[in-house]
């Protein structure tokens, strides 16, 4: 098995090129369902590539790919109604794949196609119709330039060195024959090929890596053959299909519900069949022939999996700022500030030392990291803090929750408000005033986390009139961390003010004279809300 460790994709002209280092067959698959698969021989796709790859922005004609492994070859699943053309160079050891949207012709419809429920098999022997170019087809050439000058050579050795310098293996029709003379200088090689074909009133079929050049004359009473073929073979499918016997299948659906994939395998039914589900039984009733139930069996195996879980670990604090630097929060936003007249710029750096932020909106916000996947260092240091009056825990709470389903966590009170009902009666009506943390956490392929935090502080405060209001406080941010690392979200400050005296025992109560033994003071203090999360894939 050939392990492939790395996979790219660019636009050339307006073909997408995909580079890989396995040399082994290439084959294009259409798919039943609609796309088509480029499927990579006796491969396997190393576990950081296993994932859906947007190339829309590469303007080639393709929307996504999605990168899998089968039971012994690997394959990349391209969406869109059309089957591209497939060309392979190799150079080094890099391999070169060229896709080329609307190169295809005498093709069947995608909706008869899907009728039919098309076999790997079947899409196989297509491809050959599918691969066949004819001189003048391609508007553009990405080969390897090169230079050629020959006197009455014969064609067979002319094409068997253009097939050298492709890379590409070589298959000739006995028909090819006669003499040619060019010069050509610094033109791509697929450019060159194209000349003498279309001199020599020849054709070729793509298969693979195997190139095959005939007379356009064959190849054409080639491919309307076996379109002819094809389109018996359909005929006697769909036949065979209206006299197959139904089942019915009673499916258990073990980790999604049964209604989501009652939509989903309606697609894969013949016109006899029909599908529904039992909410109470979570399970799906389908009834139509054995080998449609085959495929949908098949189909649901591969998508009812467990979902993977996230242990979500927190410590609410408010700390001073001498906690902070003691602690050594490494934060992942710089502030650099420049002199710039009347007005101060500022300029963000974001992402430091390590932290991937994706956007950060928050109300005077800031997002760190702490080095060490070990919370015990963090509680010894907290506790020391509060030794010191330097910190002063609120929470430390644990939950647990799927991967992509939010998690919520609430502290607080609930605030009795007092009001006249419309009978001129007493109402009492209750508000929150709490602290709420929401985390949705996303496992990227790599085992990674995309966190989407959210963090809510709401207290209640005085009012001139008497009533009491409630201060709200928000951050919000999106972060990409490694598992078991501890993330810090600061910037809700918290002001306390504190009235009291001091005296010397005793002498401070003798009237008249003990202002003089003591004082009073009004003390106006800072803290700030840090948030210590720590996410751990189960």
């Amino acid at each position: 098995v050939n392990h492939i460790n790395s996979l790219s994709f660019k636009p050339v002209n307006d073909s997408l090129q995909i580079v890989t280092y396995s040399s082994l067959p290439y084959e294009i698959i259409p798919s039943s369902a609609g796309g088509f698969s480029l499927v990579l021989r006796k491969s396997k796709f190393a576990e950081s590539l296993l994932k859906k790859y947007d190339v829309s922005q590469l303007k080639t004609g393709f929307d996504s790919v999605v990168a899998q492994n089968d039971a012994d070859d690997a394959r990349l699943l391209f969406s869109g109604d059309s089957t591209p053309t497939l060309s392979i160079m190799r150079k080094n050891d890099e391999t070169y794949i060229l896709l080329k949207q609307n190169m295809v012709t005498a093709r069947l419809p995608l909706q008869k196609k899907q009728a039919m429920n098309l076999t790997t098999e079947e899409e196989e022997e297509t491809s050959q119709e599918l691969d066949t170019l004819f001189p003048g087809m391609k508007k553009n050439y990405t080969g390897e330039n090169i230079s050629i000058d020959l006197q009455n050579a014969e064609v067979e050795h002319v094409l068997r060195l253009i097939s050298e310098i492709s890379g590409y293996n070589l298959i000739l029709d006995d028909e090819i024959t006669g003499k040619i003379s060019l010069k050509l200088v610094d033109i791509p090689w697929d450019q060159a090929l194209d000349l003498v074909l279309l001199q020599r009133g020849l054709g070729m079929v793509l298969k693979g890596n195997i190139m095959r050049i005939a007379s356009i004359n064959k190849l054409s009473a080639e491919r309307e053959q076996l379109q002819k073929a094809r389109e018996a073979a359909l005929q006697a499918k769909e036949s065979m299909e209206q006299l197959a016997p139904l089942k019915s299948e009673y499916i258990q659906i073990n980790y999604n519900t049964a209604a989501d994939f009652e939509g989903k395998v309606k697609s894969f039914l013949t016109p006899r069949g029909k599908a529904s589900s039992d909410q109470r039984t979570n399970m799906l009733i389908v009834t139509d022939t054995e080998e449609t139930l085959r495929r949908i069996n098949s189909f649901i195996k591969k998508l009812d999996r467990a979902e993977r879980q996230v242990m979500i670990e927190a410590r609410l604090v408010y700390a001073t700022d001498e906690f902070q630097r003691d602690l050594g929060v490494s934060w992942g936003i710089d502030y650099k500030h420049a002199d710039s007249g009347d007005q101060w710029s500022r300029e963000f750096e974001i992402g430091k030392e390590g932290l991937n932020t994706f956007t950060t909106f928050s109300l005077g916000g800031q997002v760190g990291k702490l080095f060490g996947k070990d919370l015990f260092n963090l509680d010894a240091r907290l506790r020391l803090g509060e030794e010191k009056n330097l910190v002063k825990t609120i929470s430390s709470p644990r939950i647990l929750t799927l991967n992509n389903s939010r998690a919520e966590i609430l502290q607080g009170t609930k605030l009795a408000t007092q009001g006249e009902s419309e009978s001129g009666g007493t109402t009492t009506e209750y508000e929150d005033a709490v602290l709420k943390i929401s985390v949705l956490p996303q496992i990227t392929p790599d085992n990674k986390l995309i966190l989407d935090i959210e963090i809510e502080d709401d207290s209640p405060v005085s009012s001139v009139s008497g009533s009491r209001d409630i201060d709200t406080k928000s951050a919000k941010t999106k972060m990409m961390v490694d598992d078991r690392e501890t993330i810090v979200i600061g910037g809700v400050l918290k002001t306390t003010e504190e009235t009291g005296k001091s005296q010397i025992p005793g002498l401070g109560d003798i009237p008249g004279l003990g202002w003089l033994f003591k004082n009073k003071y009004d003390k106006i203090g800072k803290t700030e809300l840090l948030v210590f999360i720590q996410p751990r894939i189960i």
